[in-house]
């Protein structure tokens, strides 16, 4: 098998994977010449005032518009993944001679894909006392702080930020601050 990459309207790669997963449990000979399917996610944040803590986490194709399917073009496959509802076509060429990816090029996706499913959620990150921070959502946003103290348990930080030249203690989550780059 070789892996081959779909086109698909954007937003529906999710649809058109799950479409093929599908296909293969309900057709036998499909099971036998697709094999997998992969969309690469990423993890973003969006921010949203109604949310606790001000951000909601979100996925998306990193790759927009593309899925990609290692696959056995004997037969109806080809024009059976062609005809899948959301798929644009084949890239490549055209449709008739789709565009195999190289062994390079896969193995670069998947380690992609396993990178991005590493997602970094409020459980992952770690702050120090003593560390600069940047408060990005809330009241305070773009104001600069110190932590003081870490609540692991709750998932809160209590920082000092200076407001009109003095010192002021608040107490915020997680998500509602990033480390300051050294940028």
């Amino acid at each position: 098998m070789n892996y081959y990459v779909l086109r698909t309207i954007t937003g529906k790669e999710k649809d058109v994977a799950d479409y093929i997963e599908s296909m293969r449990d309900a057709v036998p000979v499909f099971k036998e010449h697709v094999g997998e399917v992969l969309v690469p996610m990423e993890t973003y944040y969006q921010l949203n005032k109604s949310a606790k803590g001000g951000r909601v986490e979100r996925t998306r194709p990193y790759y927009s518009g593309y899925v990609f399917v290692e696959a056995r073009l004997v037969g109806e496959t080809k024009f059976t993944l062609r005809r899948i509802p959301n798929v644009l076509g084949f890239l490549g060429s055209d449709d008739d001679h789709p565009e195999i990816l190289s062994q390079q090029d896969v193995d670069q996706m998947k380690h992609l894909a396993d990178e991005l499913s590493e997602t970094l959620d409020a459980d992952s990150l770690t702050f120090m006392v003593g560390e600069r921070v940047k408060v990005v959502f809330g009241p305070f946003t773009g104001f600069f702080g110190e932590v003081t103290e870490v609540l692991d348990d709750r998932k809160k930080l209590k920082i000092l930020v200076k407001v009109f030249g003095r010192e002021t203690s608040m107490e915020v989550d997680f998500v509602q601050v990033e480390k300051e780059s050294l940028s």
